[in-house]
């Protein structure tokens, strides 16, 4: 992708080419410091609420500030939890995963309090 811009600097024109790179998936690494198996309040379907811990809260508002308008993918372990479109940062630090049966609420809680890692990668546009 290329940008141009014209700089203009007291007697001095300057034309600037950018090269920028294509849009590329990122991918962040989040630890929890709380996961609760809990009832969808909306649903009444089992459910887990994950609350990351402030570095990891950190990277999260980061990698969504970049990303609004985009998809990401919450995987656990490997398998995709949800596939999120990405409308604003999100910067609470605290998420939620509904539509689960009550074992795999159960299962994904006790996975995330021992310390299993929460992954995030964003998704090239159009997927």
């Amino acid at each position: 992708m290329r940008a141009s811009f014209a700089l203009i600097l007291p007697g001095l024109l300057c034309a600037l080419t950018l090269m920028t790179a294509p849009a590329r998936a990122d991918t962040v690494s989040l630890a929890a410091a709380k996961a609760v198996a809990l009832k969808d309040p909306y649903s009444g379907r089992p459910a887990v609420t994950v609350q990351l811990t402030a570095e990891s809260r950190h990277d999260l508002a980061a990698l969504t500030q970049a990303h609004v308008g985009g998809q990401v993918e919450v995987r656990v372990r490997g398998r995709v939890l949800v596939t999120l479109a990405v409308r604003d940062p999100i910067t609470s630090g605290t998420f939620s995963v509904a539509g689960l049966s009550p074992e795999e609420a159960e299962t994904l809680a006790a996975e995330l309090g021992a310390g299993a890692l929460i992954e995030v990668k964003t998704l090239p546009p159009g997927h």
